[in-house]
C-alpha cells in the first residue's frame, strides 16, 4: 500500500519535497516554555580574592582602563563588608572583593540586567514559578542548583556605577600603567562548571531560556544573555 508522504514524494519536485520535510521536522519539534525573564545584558561578575587591591593592580596591568574603589561594601547580601575595586570592561565590569569566612577565592556572583525589570514585579513573578528571591535595596538575587548566587536587577552596567555606589577612582598605586596588555571591549562569554549538566541547564533555560543545546557529545548548554553566552559545563 502506498502511504500518503509517498504519494506527495511523486506529486512535486525533490527540492520542494525535502523543504517540506524540513518544515514538517521542525513543527513536531517540542516547544519550549517561554523564559521567566528576558535578560538583556551582563551588568558585572563579582570575584573573591586573598588581596583586592593586589589583584586590581594585576588586572589593570593586563587590561588597563578605567578603575573604581569603594572603601567598604558587602560583595552580596550575606557577605562582611570590605574594600571593592570595580574594572570596566566594556559597557559591564568586574569587581574584586576580598575573600571571607567560608568562602575562599572565587567567583562571588553574576549579575544580569533585566529589561522592563521591576523589582516586586519580578519578585512575584520567580515566586510564581517556583524560585525563593531575596531582595536587597532594588536588587532581588536567587542560587542557582550549585549556590552560586545569580543578581538581577535593571540595565545599566558601568555608566550607573560611580552615580549610585558612591565609587570614586582608584589610588595611583592601583592604576599606575603606561601601556596595558590587553584592551577589553566586552565579555563574550563566562563558563560555570556545574554538578549536573541537566539540572543547571534546566535552571537557566527556565530562567533565561537557552540559546542552544550543544549535542550530548560536547555536553554544554548556552544561555545568551544580551550579546553574551553564559555556558554551562560539567565538572570535571
Amino acid at each position: 500500500m502506498t502511504s500518503g508522504l509517498e504519494l506527495l514524494q511523486k506529486a512535486i519536485p525533490r527540492r520542494e519535497f525535502l523543504q517540506l520535510l524540513g518544515v514538517i521536522a521542525l513543527t513536531r519539534q517540542p516547544r519550549r516554555a517561554e523564559p521567566i525573564l528576558q535578560a538583556a545584558a551582563l551588568d558585572h561578575f563579582n570575584i573573591r580574592v586573598s588581596d583586592a587591591a593586589k589583584s586590581a593592580a594585576f588586572y589593570h596591568r593586563l587590561f588597563g582602563g578605567e578603575v573604581l574603589r569603594i572603601n567598604s561594601i558587602p560583595a552580596n547580601p550575606t557577605s562582611p563588608p570590605g574594600e571593592a575595586f570595580y574594572l570596566r570592561t566594556g559597557e559591564s565590569y568586574l569587581v574584586i572583593s576580598p575573600e571571607f569566612a567560608h568562602s575562599p577565592p572565587g567567583l562571588d556572583h553574576i549579575c544580569i540586567g533585566i529589561r522592563d525589570y521591576d523589582p516586586e514585579g519580578t519578585r512575584t513573578k520567580l515566586e510564581q514559578n517556583g524560585f525563593t528571591p531575596q531582595r536587597s535595596n532594588d536588587d532581588l538575587w536567587v542560587r542557582d542548583p550549585d549556590d552560586l548566587l545569580i543578581q538581577l536587577r535593571s540595565p545599566g552596567g558601568w555608566g550607573r556605577l560611580g552615580a549610585t555606589r558612591g565609587a570614586l577612582p582608584a589610588p595611583p598605586e592601583i592604576t599606575a600603567l603606561d601601556v596595558p596588555a590587553f584592551t577589553p571591549t566586552a565579555i563574550n562569554e563566562i563558563s560555570l562548571f556545574v554538578a549536573d549538566l541537566n539540572r543547571a541547564g534546566g535552571f537557566y533555560g527556565r530562567l533565561f531560556g537557552l540559546e542552544a543545546e550543544i549535542p550530548v557529545s560536547n555536553r554544554a548548554r548556552n544561555v545568551k544573555i544580551g550579546e553574551m553566552v553564559l555556558a554551562d559545563l560539567p565538572q570535571f
